[in-house]
């Protein structure tokens, strides 16, 4: 467990070294080019493409992620090019649903409960692309933006875990490493335009097996507050 904090510490430091330099690059275009944003949320047991359809599903795990990010291009009209970086704790239970013989016989010899506890973290990060313009912005200043990345966890999540395939033993591919994929919308007021809040659909995984063989990953969603400077 000591190791274990050391190294969690050093990826902190490692983060906070990243971020004083990234934020000392030269300003690109017009102000407010770098943004810092906090946001939290809950895992979504569904697929990526159900959370489109407002189909999420909570359950009882959480996300809690410090991100900073800076502008690296822009048309200096309603598209921009960002570059953000991610730290992420994760806590609570994830429950793992499965009524068949083996997987009740093996939660109940280990008193599981059909949970296990998440508590790693979690560093991305991503390119960012970004729609500013909207009809509407005279009245609430509104993105959407679309982030493409890596994602590194400091152990194995749980929620991407195939508990089911262990239980059977059945072999399944796993990885600390995946790929990383955020949606968002946001929304300032006019006379605040450096603050606003937003929505962030945060994604892990293989990519249909591309990486590494993983078939499965994590959904997450969740409200955040940014600000630009």
């Amino acid at each position: 467990m000591r190791r274990q904090n050391r190294f969690v510490s050093n990826i902190l430091y490692l983060f906070t070294f990243l971020c004083v330099l990234f934020m000392g690059f030269p300003a690109c275009g017009s102000d407010m080019s770098q943004h810092i944003a906090l946001y939290g949320g809950v895992e979504s047991n569904t697929r990526l493409i159900s959370i489109f359809s407002f189909d999420i599903n909570p359950v009882d795990t959480g996300i809690a992620t410090l991100a900073v990010g800076k502008r690296i291009w822009t048309n200096k009209k309603n598209l921009s090019l960002e570059i953000e970086f991610q730290f992420s704790k994760f806590f609570g239970s994830h429950v793992y649903e499965c009524n068949c013989e083996a997987c009740v016989n093996e939660h109940r010899s280990k008193d599981q409960n059909h949970s296990a506890r998440q508590e790693h973290e979690e560093i991305n990060a991503a390119l960012v692309l970004k729609w500013t313009e909207f009809p509407w912005n005279k009245y609430v200043n509104t993105y959407i933006s679309f982030g493409e990345g890596v994602s590194y966890a400091t152990e194995q999540p749980p929620c991407e875990t195939d508990y089911h395939a262990m239980n059977h033993g059945f072999d399944y591919n796993a990885s600390q490493t995946l790929n990383y994929l955020m949606l968002d919308i946001g929304f300032s007021l006019p006379k605040f335009p450096d603050y606003a809040v937003f929505y962030r659909i945060h994604h892990r995984s293989g990519i249909y097996g591309l990486i590494k063989d993983v078939q499965g990953g994590s959904n997450f969603v969740g409200f955040g507050l940014r600000r630009r400077f």
